[in-house]
């Protein structure tokens, strides 16, 4: 049967036009109504350090934001001074609860800015709250200051933010800084814990070795892998003797004897790899 010529319903095609330009000015309605927003937000460029200072808390949320935003900027750039990060701060914290949840990520982000520009006495004013906080963003935040501002009271405080969270990052925050001198007592559940993560067992060892050799040689039995890569790490040639037994109990074990390898070289052990060579010239591995 022909179609009916006076049949003026739309064909499968004028109907997938008539949905993409719907489509299309779906985008450009969006686009005009947030065009008077993104106006201010470039004007926000043009304002000092000092006007943004004082608008900030008076402003709403969205745009708050945008002003913190812009004075990061102008004190990373040093065309203001880190003590009004220091300011903003206490401002930004006291008014948090009025932050929508929405924002919330926006926030955190935008602390997390302002502190690591902040000078160094609201870094160590911050450490122990951050620590303490229930948003692992803020925790995270936390741990990077400790890190940067390490001082011996904190061991107690990284440690505490791992076992209450059981955040990895705690953990080798913990094991990647000074605080890794409190290590003995808690060094085998550390170690215990990366399992057969050879290297972040390694990362352990190193400051093990550095603060108490003979207690790291005494436990290296059990963590044979951990302790050459880490005893090559700390460049402590002292630990050689641990070195040669450990190879002579795990002879045929060669991803060990691969570490061991990297950390006789790096123990300057010349005769050892020598011999070592001379071992598997013998056994015919060319």
């Amino acid at each position: 049967m022909a179609d009916d010529p006076t049949d003026l319903r739309p064909t499968g095609r004028s109907e997938r036009e008539a949905r993409e330009a719907s489509l299309r000015q779906g985008r450009q309605d969006l686009a005009r109504e947030r065009l008077p927003a993104e106006i201010d937000f470039q004007l926000l460029r043009f304002l000092s350090a000092d006007e943004i200072f004082e608008r900030v808390t008076q402003s709403s949320s969205l745009e708050r934001t945008w002003l913190l935003a812009r004075l990061v900027e102008l004190i990373r750039g040093g065309a203001a001074p880190a003590e009004y990060a220091d300011a903003l701060i206490e401002r930004l914290l006291a008014i948090e609860a009025q932050t929508p949840i929405g924002l919330r990520s926006r926030l955190d982000s935008t602390l997390r800015q302002l502190a690591l520009i902040a000078t160094e006495e609201t870094q160590l004013r911050l450490i122990p709250s951050l620590l303490q906080s229930t948003r692992k963003p803020r925790r995270q935040l936390g741990l990077r200051l400790a890190a940067a501002n390490y001082q011996p009271h904190m061991a107690e405080l990284i440690l505490d933010c791992y076992e209450r969270t059981l955040d990895e990052f705690a953990l080798k925050t913990f094991t990647r800084t000074k605080a890794s001198v409190s290590l003995v007592g808690v060094a085998e559940s550390l170690l215990n814990h990366f399992g057969n993560n050879d290297y972040e067992q390694a990362r352990i060892f190193e400051r093990l070795v550095l603060t108490e050799p003979s207690y790291a040689a005494q436990i290296a039995a059990r963590y044979p892998r951990g302790f050459v890569w880490g005893a090559g790490r700390a460049r402590d040639a002292s630990l050689l003797p641990t070195i040669r037994t450990l190879m002579s109990e795990h002879n045929d074990d060669f991803e060990f004897l691969s570490l061991a390898v990297w950390a006789l070289g790096a123990l300057g052990a010349r005769e050892e790899l020598h011999a070592l060579r001379q071992r598997f010239s013998s056994d015919g591995c060319e």
